[in-house]
């Protein structure tokens, strides 16, 4: 998460995060904390809800369909609910695991509204997202217990091999309770949460997994580990200082893994927000509509060209600088980080090439707009692969966007693309997508 300034709120808790120093902020008090960011703010809330996990069962490609009309039928979900879902697993073809929540709409977007007012580059996050990061980076391997320690929740995932088996939020409990002397009643309520879920799941469990926003007594943890015979497994720990108190938060280095892609803005929003913070580099960030990839090669030949005579400019004046302070009081360093990204995008006789091939291939019916553009070209040149990683908007209404996403994925294919993974997000409009595409270095 790139971002000068971080508010995150939990329950009635908030904290102003700039770096290491953390400041307690009384509602409302963020508004003004983030007016001079420069744009660059993000907000992660957990929206006065705890997230819910539920297996659906059907294709999980259509699993978020699935899910809404499940939560509709029982009454759950209504027309003014928003259903954000932060991790998807699949079990086998036709079902999947899924942690997500329900907010309520009006709430939804008074959030938006209010990040809004940040700046364009300003992005609303779920706190819940930094679940699904924590079990990304640390659930991958055998069987393992996740909790999850705020000051208004405490929420125990099972998970193995990376697949959430068995999820449950402890109401009542919160990490204020883990901190106290009276701490062993507390401490035994999660244990045996543990132990229930894992006997549910019928695992064996073997590590625990905490992570704390900020730690009180770290003894708990051990009594923890302890009373459930686990292991408990080490993860990164971020020295920070709350209101001038030096403390400890496992949770700070989830947020430095949390992407703009995490965010709950719209598409323009986040589109806005990367091109403002990438070089166009091999990792190039294009929003264009279908046919505009053409048009966007041949301007970034000529944008190659352009800078080839910088760079020579740039050297030259470089070379007769008479002193370095004469050099640091010109943005050199920033004009050749520009150039360079330009020409870097140029030095493989395929990418034009690649590009006019993903635009031949997002020639359908509906229009294609492309948020996400990166190319990773192999060490090796001799039959290697390129991977490209894409993310987009299929502006389709309400008429089949399955379908047209369908029809988008053979035209790939047709053009020689071998796919990796795909996901999907329906939206009041069309359909979002990303891809993970694969082509012969040769092709």
């Amino acid at each position: 998460m790139r971002a000068n300034k971080i508010v995150l709120e939990n329950d009635s808790q908030r904290y102003l995060i700039e770096g290491s120093q953390w400041t307690s902020l009384s509602q409302g008090q963020w508004q003004n904390s983030a007016a001079d960011s420069g744009g660059s703010f993000a907000l992660v809330s957990d929206f006065g809800i705890n997230p819910e996990f539920r297996q659906v069962y059907g294709d999980r490609r259509y699993s978020k369909f699935l899910l809404l009309k499940e939560l509709r039928d029982a009454g759950e979900a209504v027309s003014n609910s928003e259903l954000l879902v932060y991790q998807t697993s699949r079990v086998d073809k036709l079902n999947s695991r899924m942690l997500y929540s329900l907010v309520s709409r009006a709430d939804f977007e008074q959030y938006q509204a209010l990040v809004k007012k940040q700046g364009s580059q300003a992005q609303l996050y779920s706190l819940y997202t930094l679940y699904a990061q924590a079990i990304k980076t640390h659930g991958g391997r055998g069987a393992c217990a996740f909790v999850f320690v705020f000051p208004g929740s405490i929420d125990i995932a099972v998970v193995n091999n990376g697949i959430i088996e068995s999820f449950q939020s402890l109401s009542g409990l919160s990490s204020e309770q883990l901190y106290q002397p009276s701490a062993e009643v507390s401490i035994n309520a999660v244990a045996d949460n543990i132990t229930t879920q894992e006997r549910i799941a019928r695992l064996k469990l073997s590590k625990l997994c905490v992570f704390e926003l900020l730690d009180g007594d770290s003894q708990w943890i051990e009594q923890l580990a302890l009373k459930s015979g686990l292991e408990v497994q080490s993860v990164p720990v971020q020295k920070v200082t709350v209101d001038g108190v030096d403390k400890r938060s496992t949770v700070a280095p989830l947020l430095k893994k949390v992407s703009v892609f995490d965010a709950l803005g719209g598409q323009s929003r986040k589109i806005e927000s990367i091109s403002r913070s990438w070089l166009p580099a091999v990792a190039v960030l294009v929003a264009v509509i279908c046919g505009g990839l053409y048009w966007y090669s041949m301007g970034l030949q000529q944008d190659i060209r352009r800078s080839e005579q910088s760079l020579l400019v740039l050297n030259k004046e470089l070379r007769s600088a008479p002193a370095v302070d004469a050099i640091e009081k010109v943005d050199y360093q920033g004009q050749l980080e520009g150039i360079e990204s330009i020409l870097q995008a140029g030095i493989h006789d395929n990418y034009f090439q690649l590009i006019n091939k993903v635009a031949e291939a997002s020639k359908i019916r509906n229009p294609v707009i492309y948020d996400l553009f990166e190319i990773n070209y192999p060490q090796a040149q001799a039959g290697g692969k390129v991977v490209l990683d894409l993310a987009g908007f299929i502006d389709s209404g309400w008429d089949r966007p399955l379908a047209a996403f369908d029809k988008l994925s053979s035209r790939f294919a047709q053009q020689g693309f071998v796919l990796v993974k795909s996901a999907i997000d329906t939206e009041d409009n069309g359909l979002s997508f990303a891809y993970r595409l694969e082509l012969t270095a040769e092709q």
